[in-house]
């Protein structure tokens, strides 16, 4: 098999060792009543079922089964005990999340592929074996670039055949290498949906290198699990259509953010430590949620230098501001978010109601929507 395909499919699985199950009437099936029989079927028998011939492959390919991926680094993600007992510490893992197909309580089934150095310049992908029950696991097909490297190239031979809502990106330092397969990948290859999130060390900039290939308003999340204090290099991030487009955006790390590129974000959450951010823009968050431009459901704005509750509630109507305790009475609210804490004005608008909360303590400021609370 030449390298780079098959490669999330180079795995046997006997699950019927001792039962021989037939059925010949397939071919006499119309399309869509083949497309509706396999939405139905797990992700490990469509992978077994697309590689029948090619109209079971063109069928799969047209139904997408929605999927979840992570790729993760075994050095970066666990632990330094883990790693000492970790027979391979270059070991990369690319999960593939499912859910069970038509059931109520989808329980999520992880789908694992093993990426290891082997003894020459590049790595394989060990294979899952069963047979009656038992697992093994034997060297699989062998590639000639490094773990990282290939374990991309999987994500998106996988995203022709899947539907892709989140990616986890767990890497300890992008490479040449991976830059250089990114750069081979068209954009019409989608690797997230809903949600894409950059876990590094180092150069969590790679993240803007991804964003071509996520749909627009999927989410954007970046983790430095260094702890660095670091100021988040290259605001032009923000600048990018898919970043202004994002639903969500969660940054953990301080971030050169200007007023100007915040307000141009159309996220309804967003969760960033922002020095630069005055408390003029967020007023112009507010009023633009009054006039029901802009949904809000959760921003949350840490680190900032300046902080002014009244100027954040500038050329809003005194009649639709209200205190948190009133609010509380007011909407018989019996959640677990208590904002008596700090300065906390309730704006009641078109949308319903906006909580306004300020920290001087920890230099941040919250808007959240009045239902996400309850």
């Amino acid at each position: 098999m030449a390298e780079g395909t098959g490669l999330m499919f180079d795995v046997v699985y006997d699950l019927f060792d001792d039962l021989l199950l037939e059925f010949h009437r397939w071919g006499d099936f119309p399309v869509d009543v083949k497309l509706y029989i396999l939405k139905y079927l797990t992700f490990p028998t469509l992978r077994r079922i697309m590689f029948l011939n090619k109209e079971c492959y063109d069928l799969v390919r047209k139904i997408k089964p929605k999927v979840d991926l992570h790729l993760e680094d075994v050095a970066y993600s666990a632990s330094k005990n883990q790693r000492k007992l970790a027979k391979n510490h270059d070991g990369v893992k690319l999960h593939i999340y499912w859910r069970d197909p038509g059931a109520s309580l989808k329980f999520v089934h992880d789908y694992p592929l093993i990426f290891v150095k082997d003894n020459e310049e590049g790595c394989c992908v060990q294979r899952l074996m069963s047979k009656k029950g038992k697992f093994c696991k034997r060297p699989g097909i062998k590639y000639s670039s490094n773990t990282i490297t290939a374990a991309t190239k999987a994500i998106f031979w996988l995203s022709r055949v899947l539907d892709i809502q989140a990616t986890t990106i767990s890497i300890r330092s992008p490479n040449a290498d991976l830059q250089a397969v990114l750069a081979e990948q068209s954009s019409s290859q989608k690797i997230a949906r809903e949600n894409f999130t950059m876990c590094t060390n180092n150069e969590p900039l790679i993240i803007a290198e991804f964003l071509r290939f996520l749909k627009p308003g999927c989410g954007v999340s970046v983790v430095m699990g260094s702890g660095t204090t670091e100021l988040f290099r290259g605001s032009e991030l923000f600048d990018h259509e898919i970043v202004r487009c994002a639903q969500k955006i969660s940054i953990d790390q301080k971030v050169a953010m200007t007023d100007n590129q915040l307000v141009r974000l159309a996220a309804e959450e967003i969760s960033i430590s922002a020095p630069d951010i005055t408390s003029e823009v967020i007023n112009k968050l507010v009023l633009e949620w009054l006039e029901g431009k802009r949904k809000i459901s959760s921003i949350q704005l840490h680190e900032l230098q300046t902080l002014d509750l009244e100027i954040i509630l500038q050329n809003v109507d005194s009649t639709a501001t209200m205190l948190w305790k009133d609010y509380v009475k007011l909407a018989s609210y019996q959640g677990t978010w208590n904002f008596e804490d700090a300065p906390t004005s309730v704006v009641r608008g078109p949308q319903g109601f906006l909580a306004v909360r300020i920290d001087t303590d920890t230099n941040t400021c919250m808007l959240v929507d009045g239902y996400s609370i309850s």
